[in-house]
Parts: C-alpha cells; sequence; structure tokens
C-alpha cells in the first residue's frame, strides 16, 4: 500500500499534491489558549458578581425608602377618605400628616405640604426629596404623593 505522503504520480491518487503542513512559528501553542481561556471566564465571573453585588447593595439601600413612600402614600389616602366623614379641618388634616411624616422619617416641611378641604372634597398634595448615599453616588429621589376623596356621584 503507497503511503499517503507517496511522491506525485504513485498510488490511487496519482496526481493529487498534498500540501506539507508546518506549524507556524508565531502559532499560540494549546495549553495557552486554555490559560487565557480560563482567565477570561474568571473575569466575567468577576464582572457578573461586582455588578450583582451593586445591585443587592443598591436595592437594600433603596427599596426600604421605597416602601416607606408607599405607607405614607396608603396613610395620605385614608386620611383623605375619612376626613369628610370625621369632619375633620384642613388644619387637623394637615397635623396628621406631617406626625406621620414624622414617624416615618420623611423629611417633610410644612411648606411642601398642601391640603384644602372645602364642601366635602379633600385633597392632600405633599413634595419631598430622599437622599440615598450609595458611596459612590449619591441619588436623589423624588417623590410626589398625592391623595383625594372623590364622592360617588
Amino acid at each position: 500500500m503507497p503511503s499517503r505522503w507517496a511522491p506525485k504520480g504513485s498510488g490511487p491518487r496519482a496526481g493529487v499534491t498534498v500540501a506539507s503542513v508546518e506549524p507556524c512559528p508565531q502559532a499560540i501553542p494549546p495549553h495557552a489558549i486554555r490559560r487565557r481561556e480560563k482567565g477570561s471566564g474568571r473575569l466575567k465571573t468577576l464582572i457578573w458578581l461586582v455588578f450583582f453585588g451593586s445591585f443587592i447593595y443598591v436595592g437594600i439601600k433603596v427599596v426600604p425608602i421605597l416602601l416607606t413612600e408607599y405607607q405614607f402614600q396608603d396613610f395620605m389616602d385614608q386620611t383623605a377618605r375619612f376626613a369628610t366623614v370625621n369632619r375633620t379641618s384642613a388644619a387637623q388634616i394637615s397635623k396628621q400628616v406631617m406626625d406621620e411624616a414624622k414617624q416615618d422619617d420623611i423629611p417633610l416641611s410644612a411648606d411642601d405640604l398642601h391640603v384644602t378641604a372645602e364642601s366635602g372634597f379633600v385633597n392632600i398634595k405633599a413634595d419631598y426629596s430622599v437622599t440615598v448615599d450609595l458611596n459612590v453616588y449619591q441619588w436623589t429621589l423624588n417623590f410626589h404623593p398625592a391623595a383625594g376623596n372623590k364622592p360617588l356621584t
């Protein structure tokens, strides 16, 4: 049986030339390629861990503030609904809302709270900002809760 690398013109594949394959002097050895791939996998993992950790950190800082705002909004809704039934004046509503804001550590000033109570209609609006310290960035969250009672007729 003739050799695969037999000279041209011999054997069953006469006339077919086969180029000799010589290693390129600048070729990267296989173990170096594997080493580089492992490093890139570690780098990707490290980047994802930093990203995920940052996401968790921001969540821990911001979610309690958002929950407090939700509870404050709910309190304002309840106060506006029952203010007409309880015959509460605008000054009393304002005091109740300010007390709730103080209890929830919401930085609300009297100038940022607007209460109107006329003819059975009550509207409460508040504007306040909370700054979240993320150690690398100061994120200011602006809130504008509003509530009112709307009669059925």
